[in-house]
């Protein structure tokens, strides 16, 4: 992907990544989690949001501060780092909403050339528990993707 990204501090684990969203709406802190799942132990639940003042990170917040491209290129770039520490982990991308996981159908298929050179895609459909290969140009309505390093 060749769009801006914004600065990340990281913890120790790779697996927390803190920024600063500028945009229409000023300075804003976010946050990256990749969070292990109960039901498998090599599925990491990748989740996006606003840092509130106690700590938690809301996933459900809508910002719209005006710099979805740098932030979504900032979570792609967190995934490279986590994927590099735990290369045997599978990522989950699944957005707080059904427009959010769309988002992230569109982001994948935009940049697919780019991201199928280190990763592996997949679209799950959690419902029938079904995962398939994600195909460049599909509009099917994933419930998730499902991403590793190649």
């Amino acid at each position: 992907m060749h769009y801006s990204k914004y600065d990340v501090s990281v913890s120790m684990a790779y697996d927390y990544f803190e920024f600063i969203s500028v945009g229409s709406k000023g300075e804003i802190l976010k946050a990256i989690l990749f969070h292990q799942t109960e039901a498998n132990p090599s599925f990491y639940n990748c989740i996006l949001g606003d840092v509130k003042e106690d700590g938690r990170i809301d996933a459900w917040v809508i910002t719209n501060n005006g710099d979805m491209e740098k932030v979504l290129a900032t979570v792609v770039a967190a995934a490279f780092v986590f994927s590099f520490q735990y290369p045997d982990c599978h990522i989950v991308l699944k957005g707080s909403n059904k427009i959010r996981t769309r988002l992230y159908r569109m982001a994948i298929n935009v940049n697919y050339d780019t991201l199928i050179e280190d990763f592996d895609i997949s679209g799950m459909f959690e419902a029938d528990e079904i995962i398939e290969h994600f195909e460049k140009g599909t509009v099917k309505d994933y419930d998730a993707f499902l991403v590793k390093r190649k």
